[in-house]
């Protein structure tokens, strides 16, 4: 259950505090001589003048204990008091959250015992699974904090098989008394292993339970062509706005799309999205970092060079310069010769194939690294990809390429296919798509409004024991 990891977070919060009041750490940095023994409980620990066990509330069979509401209380509790003070109206409406919260978490299972949803013998074996594998994990990373913070290592490991048995046994012994200030003298973490286990498995079943109920309910989830039309409405009026706004948004839903990362296909298209094909070829070396480093002072040489030769003096400097400028390039040439050589001549022979009237895809299956034919879509004004690139692909009309083009080290040559026509797309091309993304929200819609109907059925036949719900936060009303 998600808000029983507020027990888990509630002994780590007090080993970190222990921690860094000096009672957890080694020896050597140790800040303070208080022994865990003499810090005072926590307020839950204090105030647990009830059963925790007691019986809360009830929803069918299922018991909700003062426990299971005093966990969530907490954490709600705490929330409220970081914003200011805690008075009786703020306790109050804790603990009606706190229910509340508990009523919603619990529902699914209530609702799938009234219909008669239940998981099979081979469903309730992986729910058995998974429970064991996440208190597995969550029992070695409790013993691995304990372990580094308590002392008995001095570097934190992440797998307890790294851990010795004594070094095993001392977490264990700071556990059990953590466990002591957090509950009761004498409760261990076998019991709470045990808690969690429980509560683990409430978890993983309720969400087994809810994905059955919710198959069993959208087999009754109609779409009408109005609700579709209505989506699309909405959709488009929605993509419009932004993407005009952000043209590159426009790119990202294209890409999300065709990537499978999104559901919603884009239904409109900004001003200036072009359509081009790349040849795309970079250098297959490493660049040497001297590339850099000589042009740096080759544009120092020619900056010292230029006011020595405006003002007509120094000539054996300027004879100086003009040999150390000479030998730079030359090393320079050599180095850039040997980093981009390769893919310069490449081009040059992928542009006079071309120009032989080879097709611009045989070329592209050549050339490109990918050996990618596919079309881009960038746009004609600052591609957030392609750069400056995006410029000379604007120039161009449609059907014909480029020379050429160096950005970066990289070359390229792009051909203009079209300019996308702005506005929204034929639904034709796109129907399938927008029938199953409409359909998908629409049943969406459906479902939260079913689920928001049942958790009001569960919070009208909730069975409230209302001594033992007051008696939750009792404390923080100073009673």
């Amino acid at each position: 259950m998600k808000y029983k990891t507020n027990l888990l977070a509630l002994l780590l919060a007090l080993l970190m505090t222990l921690s860094f009041a000096g009672c957890l750490v080694p020896e050597e940095t140790q800040a303070t001589d208080v022994a865990p023994e003499n810090l005072q409980p926590t307020a839950s620990a204090e105030a647990a003048s009830y059963d925790p066990e007691a019986v809360a509330a009830e929803l069918g069979t299922i018991r909700i204990t003062a426990m299971d509401l005093e966990n969530v209380f907490d954490s709600y509790i705490d929330m409220f008091s970081y914003s200011g003070s805690v008075d009786d109206s703020i306790v109050e409406q804790c603990r009606d959250m706190s229910l509340q919260y508990l009523i919603e978490y619990y529902m699914p299972l209530w609702k799938a015992d009234q219909l008669g949803v239940k998981l099979s013998a081979e469903e309730e074996a992986e729910v058995e699974t998974e429970t064991a594998a996440r208190l597995d994990e969550e029992r070695d990373a409790l013993i691995c904090q304990f372990a580094y913070y308590g002392g008995a290592t001095e570097d934190y490991v992440e797998d307890v098989a790294q851990l010795t048995e004594e070094q095993v046994e001392s977490a264990l012994s700071m556990i059990n008394e953590q466990l002591a200030l957090i509950f009761h003298e004498g409760y261990t973490f076998d019991q709470y292993l045990l808690y969690e286990r429980e509560n683990i498995g409430t978890e993983i079943r309720a969400e087994r339970l809810t994905e059955k109920l919710r198959a069993q309910s959208e087999a009754d989830f109609a779409v009408s062509d109005e609700q579709v039309e209505a989506w699309y409405a909405d959709t488009l009026a929605a993509q419009q706005e932004s993407f005009d706004d952000d043209p590159e948004a426009y790119l990202d839903q294209v890409e999300a799309f065709e990537a499978g990362e999104t559901k919603y296909p884009a239904l409109y298209v900004p001003e200036g999205v072009l359509r081009v094909q790349i040849i795309r070829i970079a250098p297959e070396n490493d660049r040497d970092i001297k590339i850099d480093a000589n042009r740096t002072e080759m544009a120092k040489l020619e900056q010292e060079y230029g006011k020595l030769a405006l003002n007509g003096e120094n000539e054996e400097r300027l004879q100086t310069i003009a040999t150390e400028y000479a030998a730079l390039k030359a090393e320079n040439d050599a180095l850039e010769e040997a980093y981009s050589g390769e893919a310069r001549r490449s081009i040059a022979k992928a542009y006079e194939a071309l120009e032989e009237e080879t097709p611009f895809e045989d070329v592209m299956k050549q050339y490109n690294a990918d050996s990618s034919t596919a079309d881009t879509l960038i746009l004609a004004e600052d591609d957030p990809v392609y750069g400056e690139l995006s410029g000379f692909a604007a120039e161009l009309l449609p059907g014909t390429y480029s020379e050429p083009i160096p950005v970066d080290d990289v070359y390229y040559i792009v051909k203009r296919i079209e300019t996308l026509p702005a506005g929204a797309v034929d639904c034709a091309s796109i129907a399938e798509a927008i029938q199953a993304a409409a359909a998908d929200d629409v049943k969406e819609e459906a479902w939260e409004a079913l689920m928001e109907e049942w958790n009001a059925e569960a919070a009208a036949a909730v069975v409230r024991h209302e001594d033992v719900i007051a008696a939750v936060g009792k404390e923080y009303l100073g009673y």
